[in-house]
């Protein structure tokens, strides 16, 4: 039997409702907020991620369906080897 998990949890989970209103809001009236929060939610990722992405190296939103790739930044610190396509909001 697993133990149960003693940590005090600092945040909430986010409503259904909640996050389709952030998704439209940072799809129709994006700003640097809202739009870090997209690849955040779509892949499972912290603010630390998104912090170290190095734009010209790791971030491809040209392509038809545009890949972020999560490899660590310069000190290649990363939870694991991922690409994340961005579909949100692709026709």
């Amino acid at each position: 039997m697993m133990p149960k998990d003693s940590r005090e949890i600092k945040g909430r989970v986010l409503r259904q409702d909640e996050l389709d209103l952030i998704i439209a809001k940072a799809l129709n009236q994006p700003d640097k907020y809202l739009t870090s929060f997209l690849p955040q939610l779509h892949a499972g990722l912290g603010p630390m991620e998104i912090k170290r992405l190095r734009l010209d190296k790791d971030v491809f939103l040209d392509a038809p369906v545009p890949p972020i790739l999560f490899r660590g930044g310069d000190d290649d610190q990363t939870k694991n080897e991922a690409r994340v396509p961005v579909v949100l909001g692709l026709p």
